[in-house]
């Protein structure tokens, strides 16, 4: 009595995961692109931040 529910649960599981998982991979693909591009700039800016820092004190001292 059991068995025919678990193979529909199954035929269902198999129709409907496949576009789920490629939406969600589409969409992790797409966050992990802008959140690697957010990282990088923010990198970026903290880097020059500090380098005028730097550049600053080193003119102070001078």
């Amino acid at each position: 009595m059991s068995a025919p529910p678990q193979s529909l649960i199954k035929n269902m599981g198999a129709k409907t995961l496949p576009p789920v998982d490629l939406i969600l991979g589409a969409g992790m693909y797409k966050i992990s692109r802008y959140l690697l591009l957010l990282i990088t700039r923010y990198g970026r800016f903290m880097h020059q931040r500090s380098t005028s820092r730097s550049a600053r004190h080193h003119r102070h001292q001078q």
